[in-house]
């Protein structure tokens, strides 16, 4: 039996995102695996992280075959100190 998927995907662990968010991918990937963490591709720019989310990518391209990789991140993040944390949109946008 295959177990393939489309994409393998990394949000944020808020809440307030995942329905969108998953209602989107599957628009466009059908199936997926998702992975959640504060932050999402915080853990990427993070030394101490970077192992995990390097090792989910493994384990899901080796279990099911993923063609893409998406990364999400989103405004008001709390991991990145909300949009409190930037002197306005562009520079939390960039």
């Amino acid at each position: 039996m295959s177990h393939n998927c489309k994409a393998i995907a990394f949000t944020c662990i808020d809440w307030r995102l995942h329905t969108q968010l998953e209602e989107l991918l599957k628009e466009h990937y059908g199936v997926f695996d998702l992975c959640a963490t504060a932050g999402a591709i915080k853990g990427l720019q993070d030394p101490s992280s970077q192992d995990f989310l390097l090792n989910q990518i493994e384990t899901s391209v080796k279990l099911h075959s993923p063609e893409t990789i998406v990364l999400t991140a989103h405004r008001d993040c709390g991991a990145y100190g909300g949009s409190g944390a930037y002197a306005n949109k562009d520079g939390e946008f960039s």
